[in-house]
């Protein structure tokens, strides 16, 4: 079996006549099967779930045809996309990189073309990191907008429940379905304007975002000073280890059938104090309301590389804090999508790979063979604003195809 999938229910031969079919991650419960939440432990409990969660739910209502239960890093704590007791799904584009997680195997199994939208969970990147990795498309849905009933907790402040898949499109259906809603991305308006941060040290990778931004040409863009990105990453990680270890010490009493690095993490995580997570969560508050009300003024997206340096190899895994563009958003609650540049328009844009190389720059690009992973863009808006984002990157798409 390909090794993305915990468990695969509908054989490929079975998929010829099905519009839409699912990769359900494993820490959404379907109904007489068991969440493991990609834990050894959490799986040897043999808890079956007594009703589906409510996405799977919503997207069976609409026809969705479930595939599988695809893999997640053990306790969606962790960015890489390891897992070593269910296996690491392969990233699809290059065997030696990592996949991204923790929504590892969903990513897969809608970059390989198993099923059309893949459901994953976003903490602090979960769906944008393996997005970017594989060269699809995902989404981060707001703080609240989609029910997170029958999804094993991480953070419960910071846990958000969205689709990925091969485009925007494909997207917008997975967001219908997962919420039960009918919205046509067609009938939005696109943002007007965009605050344009710049994290990378690769110039390849901002002179590209600049480009797909400049290409489309329909927006004012500002060069914007994300001066809270540090502050907002910190308190994102006191919120987020504070409420997982609430949410998962238990599985510490079996600490040596634990993935090492979510143990340490874990563990780690049980000497964040009260004071200091209830400090968190006040200055999260504070900037939710402030960023809020920037977007929604300004009519405005932020714009920034989801992942600001190359995609590590699987053997140094660990080598990267991967989640520092995507976890400020989780602490504001806000709407972010990741959506692929093409190496063709890349290249074109800014020079090739091989170029960039020579001058010392990776970009999304491994220095080590050449291998180019397309770069990734992120475009975030104002709460419950996934609509017109949708549009607003469909939009630069038609620009740039």
């Amino acid at each position: 079996m390909s090794n993305w999938w915990v468990k695969r229910y509908v054989s490929q031969r079975d998929l010829v006549s099905s519009d839409l079919t699912i990769a359900v991650k494993d820490l959404f419960d379907i109904q007489g099967e068991v969440t493991g939440a990609g834990s050894k432990v959490v799986s040897s409990w043999n808890k079956m779930a007594d009703t589906d969660a409510t996405v799977v739910a919503n997207a069976k209502a609409a026809g969705a045809v479930v595939v599988g239960k695809s893999i997640t890093t053990e306790l969606a704590y962790a960015a890489q996309g390891v897992n070593p007791f269910f296996g690491t799904p392969t990233n699809p584009l290059y065997p030696d990189l990592i996949p991204g997680g923790s929504s590892s195997g969903s990513a897969v199994a809608v970059a390989v073309g198993d099923v059309v939208v893949g459901l994953g969970s976003d903490t602090g990147g979960s769906i944008r990191i393996p997005a970017c990795c594989c060269g699809i498309y995902g989404l981060k849905t707001s703080a609240e907008r989609i029910s997170l009933d029958g999804v094993w907790p991480l953070s419960q402040t910071l846990d958000t429940v969205g689709p990925l898949a091969k485009s925007v499109e494909d997207l917008a259906v997975g967001l219908r379905v997962m919420e039960a809603s009918t919205f046509d991305i067609t009938q939005q308006e696109p943002f007007s304007t965009v605050l344009r941060v710049r994290t990378s040290s690769s110039n390849r990778i901002e002179a590209a975002l600049d480009a797909c931004l400049s290409v489309y040409g329909g927006f004012q863009i500002v060069d914007y000073d994300f001066q809270e990105h540090l502050n907002l990453s910190e308190a994102g990680t006191e919120v987020m280890g504070f409420e997982a270890y609430q949410n998962d010490s238990m599985i510490l009493k079996d600490a040596h059938r634990m993935d090492p690095w979510v143990r340490n993490r874990l563990e780690e995580s049980s000497l964040i104090s009260e004071v200091r997570y209830r400090d968190a969560l006040r200055y999260l508050n504070e900037q939710r309301k402030r960023f809020a009300s920037l977007l929604f003024d300004l009519d405005a997206v932020l714009v920034l590389a989801s992942v600001p340096f190359p995609v590590p190899s699987r053997r140094n895994a660990y080598s990267q804090r991967l989640n520092v563009n995507t976890l400020p958003f989780n602490v504001l609650g806000l709407p972010a999508l990741s959506f692929p540049l093409s190496t063709a328009f890349v290249s074109s844009e800014v020079g090739s790979i091989e170029e960039s190389l020579n001058r010392g720059d990776e970009g999304q690009g491994v220095s080590q063979s050449g291998v180019e992973v397309a770069i990734s863009v992120q475009v975030v808006g104002p709460p419950n604003s996934e609509e017109r984002l949708l549009r607003t990157v469909q939009m630069i798409e038609s620009r740039i195809s």
